[in-house]
């Protein structure tokens, strides 16, 4: 499903994308943080006409985006024409009351909203036939450690998953595939002349606090120079700089098929740090930030662990993935806990209906359970399997929910907020890993956010082994519910303002309970207003938990408060197999940030978090389901000039011509153009650029714009071409269905069309002529009228085509015309396979011989106890054969072959595929620590010697 871009809605008519000529998109990473400057450049070409048909007349068009739910989108702008528009942040209902009453007047005007936590829709009003248009959208977000290497991940998103349940959304269907080939040369030819810049274009700018040691993106090829951010790579080299670029210098190819990935590696990423960083224009507020990747060891716990899978219909070319997954979950498990896999789609089972003791006897019928596992189960249904996990939990110990799914639902927040409430104790934690490109990041985040665990996205080509393990990892270690965050001085600020915020209640005097002045029906309830905010704010306001190799980092709001120069991070973690408690404590020296973006930039991201915890009623200072909630919401959206659930941009075109700015804006003006009266101007903004915040304080500080500053602005995913017209459609049904008509050896039929509701028309019997021959390639002068012409677009099952449209485009009358197509055989079958099959570092088949492959069917082989039993699979997978085993040593012939096998598994891990031993090594541990209680060290040290002999002799080579 595509939803991003611009298209008209009218209301009776099938949704119209308008075709994107440019898309561009700037970032600059400055060490964890990244600053977006997204531009895309879209043109009408619907003439106006007299049958008041859309989209020609359409009053209003839909710009919807995808953006990853930590996003905070903190400026707006639009040119519609000649006219440009700056957005301003507004209560909701204020900024859509203005954006209506725009609308009715006919003036140009864009409303930006928060649709869902990571996605936003832009209202634009008033876009005329024959106008280009072009958006800006700034916003900023914090980077995601990578979990395989030491630095962070950069990922554009190109796709919005398709929800499972009943929401407005917008499906550009199946005409858009079928004939962008033949739309890609009119673009080029309407672009041609008109823009000094077209296609697709992603730059990136990393300036790291670190030395960066490496640049690579492993989903698209990439120019890379490293030691500038130099186009032309001149200049003194700086090893804390990159600049990453990928350009596709084409209009016809303005989106991407896969999210972008960008991977940066320096030194010290990984390092505690904390920086303070005082607001440019508002001295007495500071944002501290605190951010670590930890690494420390406790000992395991020995909890329940429940697997939680989806087996929904989406999950069909990731279920193999997912079998070998869970088969490396089984294996690694230790002795001593307690296990369940629960499987959902609209309906969920579970193995058994408790969690069992992990055995031999438990430990084979979950592998032969999960070597049945198909995705048969329907739709996607969250909340149940999750409620039973914690309804059926065993008493008297930890509960460990790890959830496996690829999707998205509808009403997350019900599931959010169940999690929290299940995990309020401190005895129950909730991880979760998103398979696959399309899921969605919102509901894979929040369910480790709200769940206390963390959570985790495998794309295409990620080594799920590595970041599985690490999780399974993650669930065993003991609960620490008291993290906390100290320096000099907090202590005495907060308690000095609890104090101030708890005086004692007035006393009045007394009501009299008969009063016959008094009318009870009109009175009103007593105004109160917002509690005071506490001059140190923390978000998110509990410290999630800490595991190793995964990023933390909680943010500070200060109020007059002096910066500390030393943090402390403290906590105590409780170990239930001795009983035992561990103080766990971390000093972090604090920094300055002088750098003004930069701190607006932290600003931003502490005002974003502050919104989500108030929307998932984790806020520090007000209680869950606050009467204040909707108020708080928008005055902390106003007041850190951020979208959200409670706040929008409103941008309005003023009446005496283009609205002013406060800093020269660079200007790109179409070449050659044989419309005279078409004018394209592209403002870019500098991230200082200003913009109106609360109280009459300014947000941002005014500054320049930079000379490279037209190459760069910017991108996400495009939206869909209009399609080709039907009648190329209609043209291929024809010939599919006369293929399948002479194959048959039967005179010609009718056609049967139905409508998109799914009722059959009263004109079901329609016959279409004999098909003409194929029509010439369009020349450069009818190219622009070939795209002035109404396609029709596949709305929701409940819509349908207009029957002008139809008409139009078949020559029939509009009133014989009733068409779905979904009643095309060949549209069926383009549908059923236009998915991408998701490929991965995991394979179903026994003959992986990838590392992870041979772990994967490694996991398979393993007994229950650890063992490896010496069989023809096994010997294949180690590449040694028989004779070798029983030569070396002499344990085959005294009972002790089991063993001996095992410590050669072991040995040969070690030797073979030492950089995977995060992959393997707690099978390896199991295996060992068998071979130990059974014989000693003494002996296992003498099989592991020969065992090397064993090793060195394998036929297996990795690189």
């Amino acid at each position: 499903m595509r939803v991003c871009g611009i298209y008209f809605i009218t209301p009776g008519y099938p949704d119209t994308p308008l075709p994107i000529l440019a898309s561009r998109l700037r970032t600059e990473v400055v060490d964890l943080t990244a600053n977006h400057t997204l531009t895309q450049i879209f043109y009408n070409p619907y003439p106006p006409n007299s049958t008041n048909e859309a989209p020609a007349n359409a009053k209003e068009a839909k710009y919807t985006f995808p953006l990853y739910e930590s996003s905070a989108i903190r400026f707006f702008s639009a040119e519609i024409g000649s006219k440009f528009i700056n957005g301003v942040i507004k209560p909701k209902q204020e900024a859509k009351a203005e954006y209506n009453a725009a609308k009715a007047a006919g003036k140009q005007a864009a409303l930006l909203e928060q649709n869902t936590g990571e996605v936003f829709t832009t209202s634009v009003g008033n876009i005329r036939p024959g106008e280009f248009v072009s958006v800006v959208i700034k916003y900023v977000h914090e980077l995601k450690q990578d979990i395989e290497v030491e630095g962070v991940r950069l990922v554009v998103p190109t796709i919005i998953s398709p929800k499972y349940g009943h929401a407005d959304f917008t499906n550009f269907g199946v005409g858009w595939d079928n004939g962008w080939n033949n739309m890609s040369t009119k673009l080029e030819k309407i672009a041609e002349g008109r823009l000094e810049t077209k296609g697709l274009a992603i730059e990136v700018m990393a300036t790291m606090n670190g030395s960066i040691r490496g640049v690579q993106s492993p989903s698209h090829p990439i120019a890379i120079n490293i030691g500038s951010h130099d186009a032309s790579g001149q200049g003194e080299f700086n090893p804390q700089m990159a600049r990453a670029v990928l350009a596709i210098p084409t209009a016809s190819t303005t989106g991407l098929e896969k999210d972008f990935t960008l991977i940066i590696s320096s030194t010290d990423i990984s390092m505690p740090r904390a920086f303070i960083a005082p607001h440019p224009d508002i001295p007495s507020k500071s944002t501290l930030l605190v951010t670590l990747v930890p690494r420390f060891e406790l000992p395991q716990q020995r909890p329940e662990v429940v697997f939680v899978v989806d087996r929904s219909g989406s999950m069909t070319d990731k279920i193999a993935t997912v079998r070998s997954a869970l088969h490396l979950f089984l294996a690694s498990l230790p002795v001593g806990v307690h296990f369940n896999i629960i499987s959902f789609g609209s309906r969920h089972s579970s193995l058994w209906p408790k969690s069992k003791l992990y055995s031999a006897e438990s430990f084979e019928a979950a592998k032969r359970h999960v070597d049945g596992m198909d995705a048969n189960m329907g739709g996607t249904e969250m909340l149940a399997p999750c409620s039973q996990a914690v309804s059926s939990r065993l008493k008297g110990m930890n509960l460990e929910v790890l959830v496996l799914t690829d999707g998205d639902i509808w009403g997350a927040e019900v599931l959010f907020d169940f999690i929290n409430k299940s995990t309020s104790t401190g005895d129950a934690r909730f991880f979760s890993l998103g398979i696959g490109r399309s899921v969605s990041h919102l509901l894979v985040e929040g369910i480790g956010r709200a769940g206390k665990g963390y959570s985790q996205i495998v794309g295409a080509g990620d080594n799920m082994q590595k970041k599985i393990m690490r999780m399974l990892k993650s669930a065993l270690t003991p609960h620490v519910n008291d993290w906390r965050i100290d320096w000099e001085g907090k202590e005495a600020i907060m308690s000095s303002f609890s104090q101030e915020n708890t005086a004692e209640p007035t006393t009045h005097a007394p009501i009299s309970l008969y009063d016959t002045s008094s009318n009870p029906d009109e009175a009103k309830p007593t105004e109160s207003s917002l509690p005071a905010r506490p001059p140190i704010l923390q978000a998110p306001s509990i410290i999630p938990s800490l595991y190793s190799f995964t990023r933390t980092s909680v943010y500070f709001l200060l109020t007059e408060c002096t910066a500390p120069k030393v943090i402390r991070l403290l906590g105590t973690a409780h170990d239930p197999n001795t009983n035992s408690i561990h103080p766990l404590a971390l000093n972090i020296p604090v920094a300055t940030i002088t750098s003004s973006s930069s701190a607006l930039g932290l600003y931003s991201l502490l005002g974003r978090k502050l919104l989500q915890d108030l929307e998932e009623d984790r806020c520090g200072y007000l209680p869950a389901h606050s009467p204040h909630k909707d108020a708080e919401g928008t005055d902390l959206g106003v007041t850190f000039g951020l979208a959200s659930k409670w706040t929008s941009f409103v941008a309005v075109a003023t009446d005496d011509g283009d609205d002013e700015m406060d800093i020269e804006p660079n200007v790109l003006t179409p070449q050659g153009s044989d419309d005279e009266d078409i004018e394209l101007k592209i403002h870019f903004h500098s991230y200082n650029s200003p913009m109106a915040i609360h109280a009459g304080a300014s947000m941002a500080r005014a500054g320049g714009s930079s000379a490279g500053m037209q190459q760069t602005t910017h991108m996400l995913r495009a939206t869909p071409q209009p399609p080709p017209p039907f009648e190329s459609v209609r043209l291929q049904q024809q010939q599919q269905q006369q293929q399948q008509q002479q194959q048959q050896q039967q005179p010609p039929a009718g056609r049967t069309f139905q409508s998109l509701s799914g009722d059959t028309g009263p004109y079901a019997s329609y016959a279409p002529p004999p098909p003409p021959p194929p029509p010439p390639p369009p020349s450069h002068q009818d190219a622009l009228a070939c795209l002035q012409r109404e396609y029709p677009i596949q709305r929701r099952a409940s819509r349908r085509y207009s029957a002008y449209q139809i008409a139009k485009l078949t020559g029939t009358s509009p009133n014989e015309v009733a068409v779905s197509a979904s009643s095309s055989p060949s549209l069926k079958k383009k549908r059923k396979s236009s998915n991408p099959s998701y490929t991965s570092t995991i394979e179903s088949t026994s003959t992986d011989d990838t590392p992870s492959g041979i772990i994967t069917r490694l996991s398979r082989l393993q007994l229950f106890s650890g063992h490896f039993e010496s069989s023809q699979a096994l010997l294949d997978v180690i590449g040694v054969s028989e004779n070798v085993i029983k030569e070396v040593g002499d344990w085959t012939k005294n009972g002790k072959e089991t063993i001996w096998v095992s410590v050669v598994v072991v040995v040969w891990l070690r030797k073979l595929l030492a950089k995977y031993s995060e992959e393997w090594e707690m099978m390896a541990d199991k295996a060992w620590n068998c071979a130990m209680s059974e014989l000693g060290a003494e002996e296992v040290k003498k099989m592991e010697a020969e065992a090397e002999k064993v090793a060195e002799g394998s036929t297996r080579v990795f690189d």
